[in-house]
């Protein structure tokens, strides 16, 4: 994963794939950050 790419994934509408929407990550953190919670990237 580049770094300019960690820096977009939790972006609205970004995605790197064909088919995709680019909300997926992007309503994960924002359900989590409504609860509290923390979705965090792990790139190793």
């Amino acid at each position: 994963m580049t770094e300019k790419v960690k820096t977009q994934i939790f972006e609205p509408f970004f995605t790197t794939e064909s088919k995709g929407t680019g909300l997926g990550l992007y309503l994960a953190k924002e359900i989590c950050d409504a609860n509290q919670a923390s979705l965090q990237l792990w790139s190793t």
